[in-house]
């Protein structure tokens, strides 16, 4: 199953912020659908990077990382 959504956001600082707040909206998507399995794509290789870390990132979009995190402990897979 291929799901596309489209979210418009204001006063978003940076392109770094605007993929990562494309990937927590990503993973709320596939979890209000009932997917078990859910495979993220995204243009920033820094955020794909920081989802697959186990570190906890202290930049700017850490609080968004963590709740990408935290969604994908609900998923029996996840690969981004």
């Amino acid at each position: 199953m291929r799901v596309l959504k489209t979210t418009l956001h204001s006063n978003v600082s940076s392109p770094f912020l605007a993929d990562a707040i494309a990937c927590l909206q990503a993973v709320k998507l596939g979890f209000s659908l009932g997917l078990r399995s859910v495979t993220i794509r995204g243009d920033s290789k820094t955020v794909i990077k920081k989802c697959q870390s186990t570190e906890r990132d202290k930049s700017i979009i850490g609080a968004i990382i963590s709740d990408i995190k935290s969604y994908s402990l609900l998923f029996h897979e996840v690969s981004f």
